[in-house]
């Protein structure tokens, strides 16, 4: 038994790579587990210590849960930086799934028009990424969301090898539909819902209709995408 986990950004096609596992059938899905307990972190210190004693405890079940399944997680790899555990890291293979923040950052401007700096994703990607580097002394798998919905077979073929597990010459197609791991956050999934398939990617949006903060987030950002870009095809 074993358990995978993709650690992602806001808006980078990660939900339906997780509709894609889910319909695979070789995997039980948990959808964003450290969501609630990232949340409640924020504000204080008293709030901070809670959670993180939370967040220990759900790296321990899914850790005991896989033990007796095949387990697939997706989070945002900002919720998990503050509370992962060596013991987690060591525990799991680990892949990385990113887009350009030009396209990423305005996508998330329309569903959360007032996001938090942090919120992008891409500092707390670039730092689990460095984390997992340093507590294992290899490089997680680095998925480009460009590429895979340009090339799904290649990319996907790349996960199934990585996590050493047949792909089925269907895994491509999938039907169209809510997942029940989404109860609650439906209006942030639509177009996974409605997806049956990887499709290209448009390109990033003219940004003149956007305020300033998102001009700004994705100059900010930019730093932290190519140094994880990098990174990742340096350890190629």
């Amino acid at each position: 038994m074993a358990l995978i986990c993709l650690w992602c950004v806001p808006r980078p096609v990660s939900t339906a790579f997780e509709k894609m596992i889910w319909h695979s059938g070789l995997f039980e899905v948990r959808s964003e587990p450290l969501l609630d307990i990232y949340k409640a972190s924020l504000g204080s210190t008293k709030n901070h210590k809670t959670a993180k004693a939370q967040a220990h405890s759900i790296f321990d079940d899914l850790l005991s849960c896989a033990q007796d399944r095949d387990l697939f997680v997706k989070d945002m790899a900002y919720h998990a930086l503050p509370f992962i555990t060596d013991s987690f890291i060591k525990g799991a293979p680990h892949v990385f799934l990113t887009r350009d923040p030009a396209s990423t950052i305005p996508s998330l401007y329309k569903m959360r028009p007032d996001y938090s700096e942090d919120q992008p994703g891409f500092e707390g990607q670039l730092g689990l990424f460095g984390r997992i580097q340093s507590v294992t002394g290899n490089s997680p798998l680095f998925l480009n969301s460009e590429i895979l919905c340009r090339d799904p077979k290649t990319v996907v073929s790349q996960f199934f090898d990585y996590v050493d597990k047949p792909m089925s010459s269907d895994v491509l197609i999938w039907p169209k539909g809510d997942l029940e791991l989404w109860q609650g956050r439906e209006d942030w999934h639509i177009r996974a819902a409605d997806s049956q398939r990887f499709k290209p990617l448009p390109e990033p949006p003219m940004l003149q209709n956007y305020p300033d903060k998102v001009r700004r987030s994705i100059t900010h950002n930019q730093s932290f995408y190519k140094a994880l870009k990098t990174s990742a095809e340096n350890e190629c």
